[in-house]
């Protein structure tokens, strides 16, 4: 996505904010750690598009006209709770999906002509790094409901190859988006959980939900299955894309006890 300044200069006044925050109240008594490791398998792409240049690029319709390569993600997040209604964490989720195939006409991608019949290589690059803030304004012992912002910052790409020839469409960009989280025990150690980031702009959007379940092994280790829907859309003067992936996902979580 194409991200404008005014938006960059939001982002970063949300980190700066976010970073005090955490600075100031980094102390108090009621404090706790997890990391969330998690791995998923892509089991679906309803979508995955793209045209550079925006008007005399050629469409490509890259989950109908060539053979998407599933492979898996792994994405990483460090959260810490501090007087049982702030968090903060950081995410590191990169993704990388390919495909491969041959189109039967000239292919103009980014000013670079890739002639009719040659086996092609596309690599859509979508990695997302993100600092959340979120306030949970429900707290009960089975209920937690929570909402929030992210400074989300998108390292994009989209690559065409050929055996001779290579186009890319690089760039970095940031976004803040809305953070929303809904978690529930209906027993003790099983809790049902609902979490994502998402906004949409002028320029496009970007979605990245889960829903799934975590159960809870120790008071310590937990580990997580569910469905993660990643989906994003951008439209420039000079750029479009649009990809929606769906996976199914599992992992662990570790808490470290309250102190």
């Amino acid at each position: 996505m194409n991200f404008k300044k005014d938006q960059a200069g939001a982002v970063c006044r949300l980190a700066v904010a976010c970073l005090a925050v955490w600075l100031g109240l980094a102390a108090p008594a009621r404090a706790q750690w997890e990391l969330d490791a998690e791995a998923g398998a892509l089991v679906s792409v309803p979508y995955l598009e793209t045209q550079t240049p925006r008007t005399t690029g050629t469409f490509l319709d890259l989950r109908n006209e060539l053979a998407v390569r599933k492979r898996p993600i792994f994405r990483l997040r460090l959260s810490y709770t501090f007087n049982d209604k702030h968090t903060l964490s950081v995410l590191a989720a990169p993704l990388v999906v390919a495909s491969e195939g041959r189109l039967g006409r000239v292919v103009n991608y980014n000013g670079v002509l890739f002639p009719a019949d040659t086996p092609l290589r596309t690599e859509y690059q979508f990695n997302a790094y993100r600092l959340t803030y979120r306030y949970a304004f429900v707290r009960t012992e089975r209920l937690r409901l929570a909402a929030g912002l992210t400074a989300f910052v998108r390292d994009g790409d989209l690559r065409v190859s050929s055996a001779s020839q290579f186009r890319g469409k690089p760039g970095v960009g940031v976004l803040p988006l809305l953070n929303v989280y809904a978690s529930w025990q209906p027993v003790r150690s099983v809790q049902l959980l609902v979490e994502g980031d998402g906004l949409g702009t002028s320029n496009g959007r970007a979605i990245d939900a889960f829903g799934g379940v975590v159960v809870n092994l120790t008071n310590w280790l937990g580990v997580k299955g569910g469905y993660r829907i990643i989906e994003g859309k951008a439209d420039t003067d000079d750029f479009y894309t649009r990809a929606w992936f769906n996976f199914v996902t599992g992992g662990v979580v570790v808490t470290l006890p309250r102190r």
